[in-house]
């Protein structure tokens, strides 16, 4: 079988010159002299020569955004030129799915400014290259590093037949909306539940919204975990707890093991919302990436909107307030069986190791193995990296803070609805519980609408400016466009709803105003996601860490006080101050469009 184009001895070139820098080292101190001539090299050759061969894949390398070549020193002490800003892999390709390299300043600790291009002409020849032990570059130098065979590689997951990426799309996508129908779908047996339990509203509430206060902790643990092991073994393990959950909220006798049911469910849940937008952005390139975006946004905004018509008719044919719990558990068990036995593996690293398990069976050489097999996990530093860069970008990121609130605000004001839904068509409009829940299409559709356009007129006048620009991507802010429509249109839809909340108005008005509403909170929370996405690209995974933990606390809280804002208030008056305060937000999408560059070119997270 010919191997050749899948696997390749690493630079055994340049091996004898850093063998001479070895034995260098074991001389006396001091930097090895270099020949000028080899810092008149190109760039990428620079970059091939002293970095590739030295390179040590067990480092567990951090993101981090750049804008230049620069020195690096890892834990080693290892020194070596990096592309900053670029995967390893789209430079060289055997090191593709490695991270972006962590770097700092040739004085080993204090971070600075990326070297220029002059700096770096002028800079004193790097040290020795150093490993713990000389046998680990023996025995890093004697393997053969797995790559694609070519960008059409077959195997990679962006080249899959574009059927099953659509079907692994749904699958994701079907993951979250159980997730989020799931959590809002016991809103309507709450009467039920408090008599259940004899219990008091606030109670029960509360252990039905912590569900969503778990969000806040459920991704910081399932994303990590899935760039480490995959994501197909972390869909199974989090859907496989979060059905035993739902069935534990199902058979549970008293509110305390309700509420710890509630929180694990919720918890295990999460892994849709942490995991599915990378696996989505791993199906489709730059071109198609907002319809896959799209397709998933519609759950998290549908399925809240959906669990209130489901347990609003379950309760209205009488059956077992139970049985809400009961539907809860068979979709997430059917979607775990869908995933266990159709569900492959999306992420490329991984799926690169498979190769290379494949070609050591095939070839009987254990010489074989992927970049992603050298790493070492580091697990006493994965706490402090996973729970403190999230929030130290958000302090020190005033942008990132913006579209977090304004986001935040949206997804709060989803699950205020919830609240306001009730009091206003069945306190004032005497209707039942089952007509109450119907209340909840006009979101949805308000939903369906929002997608549509985004897909038919939004995404395809971005396709068409990408195709002009040269298939290059566009500037982040072009993705700011719906939400320059959706703010506005959620503060005439709060406005409209509020003053139409009369039982001597027609249902139909506020029925439409809050799906106008919805329109514009479909719009934010699509918009600003992505924006945010491309605008922190090396550092999207911490952004949208934060933005998830805020957002599910709004999400957790907005319910707690809605009811009684309500009451006390009036509909009236507490939609008002909602929409007060959406007006008070409309304009930070303006001013991100008009000086989004320029204030992204003084942060030192954003691209």
């Amino acid at each position: 079988m010919d191997t050749a184009p899948t696997a390749e001895p690493v630079h055994a070139p340049e091996q004898q010159l850093h063998r001479q820098w070895l034995e260098g080292m074991k001389a006396e101190s001091g930097a090895a002299p270099r020949p000028r001539a080899l810092w008149k090299e190109s760039m990428a050759e620079k970059f091939r020569r002293y970095s590739v061969p030295t390179w040590d894949p067990v480092l567990s390398a951090r993101q981090r955004k750049t804008c230049n070549l620069r020195l690096h020193r890892h834990h080693f002490h290892d020194s070596h030129w990096a592309w900053d800003g670029l995967r390893l892999g789209m430079l060289i390709p055997e090191f593709h799915g490695l991270e972006i390299l962590k770097h700092a300043s040739h004085d080993e600790e204090k971070p600075e400014e990326p070297l220029t291009h002059e700096e770096i002409e002028d800079t004193e020849p790097m040290q020795p290259f150093k490993f713990k032990h000389e046998e680990d570059y023996e025995e890093y130098t004697e393997r053969l590093l797995v790559k694609w065979d070519d960008k059409d590689d077959k195997e990679k997951m962006l080249n899959v037949h574009i059927l099953y990426r659509i079907y692994i799309m749904l699958i994701g996508a079907l993951c979250t909306l159980c997730t989020s129908f799931t959590s809002s779908a016991p809103s309507g047996i709450i009467p039920q539940m408090v008599e259940e339990f004899q219990t008091t509203k606030e109670v029960v509430k509360a252990s039905i919204y912590l569900f969503v206060g778990a969000f806040c902790v459920g991704p910081l643990i399932w994303g990590p975990v899935s760039e480490l092991f995959g994501r197909r073994i972390v869909f199974i393990t989090a859907f496989l707890g979060f059905t035993c959950f739902n069935v534990g909220c199902m058979l549970s006798t008293n509110i305390a093991s309700m509420i710890v049911c509630r929180f694990f469910a919720g918890a295990c849940g999460s892994v849709s919302m942490a995991v599915a937008p990378s696996l989505i952005a791993s199906l489709w390139s730059l071109k198609y990436l907002q319809t896959g975006i799209v397709v998933f946004s519609l759950a998290p905004c549908a399925g809240p909107c959906l669990g209130p018509i489901v347990s609003g008719y379950i309760t209205n044919a009488g059956a077992d307030w139970r049985w809400v719990f009961r539907v809860c558990a068979i979709f997430s068990f059917v979607l775990l069986l869908l995933v266990v036995f159709t569900m492959g593996e999306t992420l490329d690293s991984i799926r690169l190791k498979y190769k290379a398990q494949r070609l050591r069976r095939e070839t009987g050489d254990d010489r074989y193995i992927a970049p992603i097999e050298f790493r070492h996990i580091q697990w006493s530093k994965i706490p402090i990296q996973v729970l403190g860069k999230p929030f130290k970008i958000l302090l020190e990121e005033p942008m990132l803070m913006a579209l977090t609130i304004y986001t935040s605000f949206v997804y709060g004001v989803i699950y205020l609805l919830f609240d306001a839904y009730p009091i206003v068509f069945g306190e004032l409009h005497n209707m039942r519980q089952g007509a109450q829940g119907l209340m909840f299409l006009g979101l949805v559709v308000g939903n369906v609408i929002a997608a549509i356009y985004c897909v038919s007129v939004d995404n395809r006048d971005y396709i068409k400016k990408f195709v002009a620009n040269g298939n290059k991507a566009l500037s982040p802010e072009r993705r700011l466009n719906t939400a320059l429509i959706g703010g506005p249109l959620i503060t005439i839809g709060l406005f409209w709803f509020a003053w139409t909340s009369f039982p001597s108005v027609s249902f139909w008005s506020p029925l439409v105003a809050g799906g106008v509403a919805d329109v514009g909170l479909f719009f934010i929370f699509l918009s600003l996601l992505t924006y945010l996405t491309e605008t922190y690209a090396e550092n999207s995974a911490s952004a949208n860490s934060i933005n998830t933990i805020v957002r599910s606390a709004f999400g957790c809280g907005f319910p707690m006080f809605g009811a009684q804002m309500y009451h006390n208030l009036n509909p009236r008056w507490a939609s008002t101050v909602i929409a007060f305060i959406s007006l008070v937000l409309v304009p930070i999408p303006f001013v991100l469009v008009k000086f989004g560059p320029t204030i992204r070119s003084w942060s030192k997270n954003a691209c």
